[in-house]
């Protein structure tokens, strides 16, 4: 029992189960971050003796392992699946548990992750900008985290998040909200991923939303915040940490031609993708399938050609399986209608600037007869697709108006009387 309290791995216990009747198990890891030896406590809290167990698999255990009671220095032998023991009222049984074989932990909720301004337990209303950790019955773990975000240092993160490999893996947030919540997802710092329309249907229902991620091989960080408004109560991340996602996607691109919006993309060479779901969306945030295109394992590009496409805008990403049913996400990519190309009209001392796509940056440049800019804009480009600018300071004189966006460029020479 000493040895488990000054064990130097430096890890806190964390309840494994509760039955919210007073019956809890809790556990940590001794030895080293990564071992298969686990200290556990049998809590019981009732009034009355109760048969309680721990189950390997919540301990990520695979196989067999072995019990070795610390109260009673008794060994108890090994066991393939749980350990069951009679624990009395108000009671405990502490036990050691070694594994013969472990994977990888997947699953982090969201109560134990890091709560960056944590509301202290002694205080009994919500505090600005100060995330709590609340009991929740709906949750997996029994609790959830509340009231984050609505400041950049009011984040949550999931620290040492280990894996042996470096590469993709899905990561999945489990969350709860009755409006629309947004949230940003930082892995060690970089490659943010934005989710928006996080509405679960009500504060007392649970929803999944997936994404891909790249992890760095051995120790990662997650931090999940919003700077500007709160986050949705999360419940948990879970990442299919003992299976890198194989498919490789090396190019993914389109175009419209012809009022057809083709679609290619290439991978590397890898058979284990079974299919690519084509999804589509007109405005990047909600998604419907458009086609399904089964992999070939001799065959390393692909097309499809959208015939159904509308003539607005057109947002497309692919879902990547493999034949183990583990996916993940390409990037999202758009492909222009016809109003957006750029159009440049002259009205007076006015110039308005027509099509472009809607919250994209335009960069507006005049230029003189010497070529020399007189005049530099940079502009999003709102709903309606019109930019407005005056040229009420330039001189009479022949300018040439540079309009350009990521997809789109357009000049015309112009006349100042």
């Amino acid at each position: 029992v000493i040895a488990v309290d000054q064990d130097t791995t430096g890890l806190q216990g964390h309840i494994v189960s509760d039955n919210g009747s007073g019956l809890q198990v809790w556990a940590k890891k001794l030895n080293g971050k990564q071992s298969n030896e686990w200290s556990v406590v049998l809590f019981n809290r009732t009034t009355n003796a109760a048969s309680m167990s721990v189950k390997w698999a919540d301990l990520n255990i695979v196989g067999a392992a072995t019990v070795r009671d610390l109260w009673l220095h008794t060994d108890l032998g090994s066991t393939d699946f749980n350990y069951t023991a009679t624990v009395p009222a108000h009671g405990a049984v502490m036990l050691k548990v070694v594994g013969t074989q472990s994977k990888l932990q997947e699953v982090f909720e969201a109560e134990y992750g890091w709560i960056n301004n944590f509301n202290l337990s002694q205080n009994t209303v919500v505090l600005a900008n100060q995330g709590v950790a609340n009991k929740d019955a709906v949750c997996s773990g029994g609790a959830k985290a509340g009231w984050l975000g609505n400041g950049a240092d009011n984040y949550v993160e999931f620290r040492e998040v280990y894996t042996p490999t470096a590469g993709n893996y899905n990561l999945t947030l489990t969350y709860l909200s009755g409006v629309n919540r947004s949230a940003t997802i930082t892995i060690n710092g970089t490659d943010s991923v934005v989710l928006t329309n996080l509405n679960s249907g009500g504060w007392e229902v649970l929803k999944d939303v997936a994404v891909s991620v790249k992890l760095n091989k051995g120790y990662n960080t997650i931090r999940i915040f919003n700077s500007t408004d709160f986050l949705p109560d999360l419940d948990k991340v879970k990442l299919n940490l003992n299976k890198i996602l194989p498919i490789h996607l090396i190019q993914f691109n389109g175009k419209r031609v012809n009022n057809i919006n083709r679609l290619n993309w290439s991978t590397s060479e890898d058979m284990s993708a079974s299919v690519f779901i084509i999804e589509s969306s007109t405005d990047g945030k909600t998604w419907s399938t458009t086609a399904n295109v089964n992999a070939q394992s001799n065959t390393l590009s692909y097309e499809f050609t959208d015939i159904n496409a509308g003539s607005g805008n057109n947002y497309y990403r692919l879902k990547m399986l493999d034949k183990d049913g583990a996916y993940q996400y390409s990037k999202i990519i758009y492909i222009a209608s016809s109003t957006d190309v750029l159009n440049i009209i002259k009205t007076n001392n006015r110039i308005n600037i027509t099509g472009g796509r809607p919250n994209s940056r335009m960069a507006i440049e005049v230029y003189n007869s010497m070529g020399k800019v007189v005049q530099a804009i940079q502009t999003i480009i709102p709903s309606i697709k019109l930019v407005t600018t005056y040229l009420n300071k330039l001189p009479a004189g022949t300018y040439i108006i540079h309009a350009a966006t990521d997809e789109f460029v357009k000049s015309q020479k112009i006349i100042v009387n």
